[in-house]
């Protein structure tokens, strides 16, 4: 076969499909342009000429014992995890890290629950059956419950360990918390004796007391001056006070310095009345001679002094570090110095209550009910704290976390928590509630969801949203603002935002809010909507293909080629392709991780969680379907001589599938790939008035670049 731009060879011509533009399923193939496709399925396009095969699911990171139905993403601190809820009504929370599954609600819990995350600290649920609910990672909390919001309000004080808590008061049982405190450490250590002769501060050394990582500093006398006494005050004349000089002789040390004060005797007569210490000195091992140099006329009788110095004990001990777990004081050892060794006595400090943490809701408690949380042990006392019961909000079908609220629906019914946070539904902190009257909110709200900084409110037949919210006084208020009253959705897990484009999907089509106006974006994907199975409920998941970021919408998909099976019918923003990544998946969940910073998507098939189009060696089954094109001349016969593709195959080569396609028939044929890019021509056979290409295939790492047809006209137009 010549290639395109080539001289080509008498009566021959050629298609060369290429530059695909989109996939189109709304026209007939026979009516697609060449730069059209029919289908495209696990090849996914990057760029003109670039069809990359989409990389495989990975292993199942676990199993379950239940069918999973639903599944959502959570992250409580800096643990990520997958949430799935079972066909028998459960709730199973699977660490993402490890791949450990935590049952959090038994079976009958909930009917359809929907599910958001507070703050990265709860993950909070809406269902007609459990009402609204909250799992903190260790405790699931409902109506009739406890909440984990507990409020010291005293944290009290010389808390050795940790006192019992109480939780009385009510209509229920079975509530239980436990406290924590500060760490008790050493506060302080006290001299007993300071010791003497140290040349240096020694070394403080704890041993015992249950504790460890008490340190502590020293600091000791320098055996300088203590004092300066004044013996014999002495007898000067002179005609104004004398002036003078003291200097320190002998003793071993230096650095000791005073000075001179005089006091009159009488006319002209003069004594000496103290000598302040202007500087102690150090290293004196004896007290050295004060010697008291006086410049007078007359010199009746000289003054004397005597000094004293320390000892070189230790005078303060400094604790730098208090340690932790002490439950007793620990013994104290300082090195010895050069004469006697310096003892003391370590003391140690309890704590406050710095936290309470539920570890039982309980059960059978009312709205009414006033609860009392009492403190006892521990060794302190003054600990004081609140509890309440978690809140009896009506039942409703889904919630969304919107400007530091939590909004809940169901039916008509429009609630909000209060300024107090996810569980205070007090009038008095701007909770409220309303009942949506507008006629265009035909049956129910569907579905809440925050995104792009609005709430948006999706009923079945309309689209609302709140923008902003203020207080004033008690009352919260906001405006209500429609922007479709014919476009809605019963579907509320077909929402989803991507690249700031809140999307849902029903029945006609996928569609996007732009602005304030609601568009229909999935016009080439009329041809797969009548054939999805819409009793799974489509579900929306941003997924990231070989580094490039979509969003997905999971459907039920009646294949008239084969079977029921599950696709997904992903848009990089500007075109849809297909991706497939295993026949029976029934849910699907966006994660994230820190640890990896990346976009990971898990699906279900009934009791595993699986990421998919995360093996970049997991082979996988393309299609690629070009238009059915008459090439100009729809009236003219084609008779195909010869088939080609160019691609880059992967590594150990390969085969695909070619098909040549006419609206007589089809011939397949088996080339058979090589690694790295290749052309490869072959002769084909088939016929008829609108000529294309199938090629299908199982592989990983194979990029289609683009596939042609060489046909030569074989009658006379209309001629069979």
């Amino acid at each position: 076969m010549a290639p395109p731009g080539s001289t080509q060879r008498k009566d021959f011509k050629y298609i060369v499909f290429e530059h695909f533009e989109k996939m189109n399923t709304q026209s007939a193939r026979q009516t697609l342009s060449e730069k059209e496709v029919a289908w495209l399925e696990n090849l996914q396009p990057i760029a003109p000429n670039n069809l990359v095969t989409v990389p495989g699911p990975g292993t199942a990171l676990t199993n379950i014992a239940e069918t999973i139905v639903s599944q959502f993403y959570a992250n409580i601190g800096i643990t990520d995890y997958i949430i799935s809820f079972t066909s028998v009504g459960s709730g199973w929370a699977t660490n993402i890290a490890t791949a450990v599954s935590t049952r959090f609600a038994p079976p009958g819990t909930f009917a359809n629950p929907d599910m958001t995350v507070w703050e990265s600290q709860y993950l909070l649920i809406n269902d007609l059956t459990s009402g609204y609910a909250s799992w903190n990672g260790t405790v699931f909390v409902q109506q009739g419950g406890v909440s984990p919001v507990l409020s010291i309000t005293d944290g009290g004080s010389n808390y050795t360990s940790a006192p019992t808590v109480s939780i009385t008061g009510g209509s229920g049982t079975g509530a239980t918390a436990t406290a924590t405190i500060g760490t008790p450490q050493v506060i302080a250590v006290n001299i007993i004796n300071g010791g003497t002769q140290y040349g240096s501060p020694p070394a403080v050394t704890f041993s015992g007391g249950g504790g460890t990582g008490a340190a502590a500093s020293t600091t000791i006398d320098q055996r300088g001056l203590t004092s300066l006494t004044v013996t014999n005050n002495g007898e000067y004349f002179n005609l104004g006070s004398p002036t003078g000089t003291v200097s320190f002789v002998g003793g071993g040390g230096s650095g000791a310095a005073a000075s001179i004060v005089f006091y009159s005797q009488g006319t002209n007569q003069w004594g000496v009345n103290n000598l302040p210490i202007q500087g102690l000195g150090s290293g004196y091992t004896s007290p050295p001679t004060v010697v008291i140099n006086v410049t007078a006329s007359a010199t009746v009788t000289p003054a004397t002094a005597t000094c004293t110095i320390g000892n070189g004990g230790v005078t303060s001990i400094t604790v730098t570090n208090g340690g932790s777990g002490y439950t007793s004081a620990p013994s104290v050892s300082i090195a010895t110095g050069g004469g006697v060794r310096a003892t003391a006595a370590a003391v140690i400090g309890g704590s406050s209550v710095t936290g309470l943490t539920l570890t039982s809701p309980g059960a059978g408690y009312l709205a009414s009910d006033s609860l009392t949380v009492g403190f006892s042990g521990g060794g302190g006392s003054g600990a004081t704290a609140d509890a309440h019961v978690w809140p009896f909000a009506t039942a409703g079908t889904t919630l969304a976390v919107f400007q530091g609220r939590v909004w809940l629906g169901g039916n008509r019914l429009l609630q909000w928590t209060g300024t107090g946070g996810f569980d205070d539904f007090s009038a008095g902190n701007a909770a409220g509630a309303l009942t949506i009257g507008d006629t265009d909110l035909t049956h129910a709200i569907t579905v809440l969801r925050n995104y792009n900084n609005y709430l948006f409110i999706v009923g079945d037949q309309s689209i609302k949203q709140i923008g902003n919210i203020s207080v004033s006084g008690s009352a919260t208020l906001f405006s209500i603002l429609t922007l479709s009253s014919d476009q809605g959705s019963i579907y509320p897990l077909s929402c989803g935002s991507f690249n700031r484009v809140f999307m849902f999907m029903n029945p006609n089509g996928i569609y996007a809010i732009l602005g304030s106006s609601v568009q229909k974006i999935s016009d080439d994907l009329d041809g797969i909507f009548p054939l999805i199975d819409f009793t799974q409920e489509p579900q929306a998941a941003i997924i990231d293909i070989n580094g490039i970021h979509h969003i997905a919408f999971l459907v039920r998909y009646k294949d008239p080629l084969s079977s029921t099976r599950s696709i997904l019918l992903v848009f990089t923003g500007k075109k849809w392709f297909i991706v497939s990544q295993g026949n029976s998946i029934v849910s699907i969940a966006t994660a994230s991780t820190l640890a990896s910073g990346k976009t990971q998507t898990y699906t279900s098939s009934g009791q595993d969680i699986t990421q998919i189009c995360s093996s970049v060696t997991g082979a996988v089954s393309f299609k690629l379907q070009t238009a059915l094109t008459h090439h100009g001349n729809d009236v003219q016969r084609k008779k195909i001589t010869h088939a080609g593709f160019s691609a880059t195959g992967p590594s150990g080569g390969g085969s695909i599938t070619l098909t040549a396609d006419t609206d007589n028939g089809s011939v397949s044929y088996t080339p058979t790939l090589v690694s790295g890019f290749q052309f490869a021509g072959f002769s084909a056979d088939g016929s008829g008035e609108y000529l294309g290409i199938t090629i299908t295939g199982t592989l990983a790492g194979f990029t289609m670049v683009n596939c042609s047809l060489e046909y030569q006209e074989i009658s006379r137009p209309f001629a069979k």
